[in-house]
């Protein structure tokens, strides 16, 4: 869990597994789903690494 500086708590949810991002593909912006696969992909080429 976290809270950002406007006071909102936020859920956080870390699944190195199997991601789930699918969702974001479904939105009309793709933004966040590419920057999310980008992340989990240095991510995994990072922790081959090490």
């Amino acid at each position: 869990m976290g809270m950002d500086q406007r006071g909102k708590l936020w859920i956080i949810e870390v699944n190195l597994a199997y991601p789930s991002y699918g969702l974001f593909n479904r939105l009309p912006d793709k933004a966040y789903y590419h920057k999310i696969k980008a992340l989990a992909k240095a991510y995994r080429k990072r922790r081959k690494t090490h």
